[in-house]
């Protein structure tokens, strides 16, 4: 597709050729010319601002979405993970965020996105798992995986694609093994260790929302 880019350029004269560029939750676009086949860049790269909603990014990959209903039958981990989208709600309310859309199923597949987030112009999907501590030494070195695996299924091209930030949030550790396979796909554990099966306290409420800052390229505070 560049090269045919490039072609086009090359064969009108004074036509010229857009680079975006993504740094981190930044855009920037450059702008070239081919001058006697030669490339040549026209001026300083300009920072572009708010080019995505998450419907837009849904839309531009595809996909058709729905509110997903928790049918979750652990009572106390449907109260986590909707303690952890208000918390993320109340962030983008903040302006901390620039979207939070939660509890989504992707069509036609139906995978479900607890929480997709939006910082900038790079998009986020959020994974919530609360867990009671495992007994097994066997199941507790691979604590989590079935999280992990479902976030390397979202983030696959043909759903919401490879730059999109993967970020999995749970009450516990994840097991050794799980940890390798996360740090490998560069998936962000988040760990709220504060959550008693009611609540989450106000300082791990902050951690929340400065590691997905974090994770998705913005700067802590």
């Amino acid at each position: 597709m560049v090269l045919a880019g490039y072609q086009v350029a090359a064969e009108h004269v004074g036509c010229k050729l857009i680079y975006v560029e993504l740094r981190g939750i930044k855009s920037y676009c450059y702008e070239y010319t081919i001058e006697k086949d030669v490339l040549r860049q026209q001026g300083e790269p300009a920072e572009l601002s708010g080019l995505l909603t998450i419907p837009l990014y849904l839309q531009a990959s595809g996909l058709n979405w729905k509110d997903h209903n928790i049918t979750d039958t652990d009572a106390a981990g449907t109260i986590f993970q909707r303690q952890v989208e208000a918390v993320l709600l109340d962030a983008k309310a903040k302006r901390l965020l620039t979207d939070v859309l939660p509890s989504q199923d992707l069509l036609p597949d139906e995978l479900d996105a607890d929480v997709l987030v939006l910082l900038g112009n790079r998009l986020g999907v959020v994974e919530i798992k609360q867990r009671k501590q495992k007994n097994s030494k066997n199941e507790d070195n691979t604590h989590g995986s079935d999280g992990i695996e479902h976030l390397l299924t979202l983030t696959e091209q043909r759903y919401l694609g490879t730059f999109t930030v993967a970020i999995h949030v749970g009450n516990l550790k994840l097991g050794s093994v799980t940890q390798k396979l996360a740090n490998a796909r560069k998936i962000a554990h988040i760990q709220l260790g504060s959550w008693d099966g009611s609540t989450i306290d106000d300082k791990d409420k902050e951690k929340l929302v400065e590691e997905i800052t974090v994770a998705m390229g913005g700067a802590s505070r």
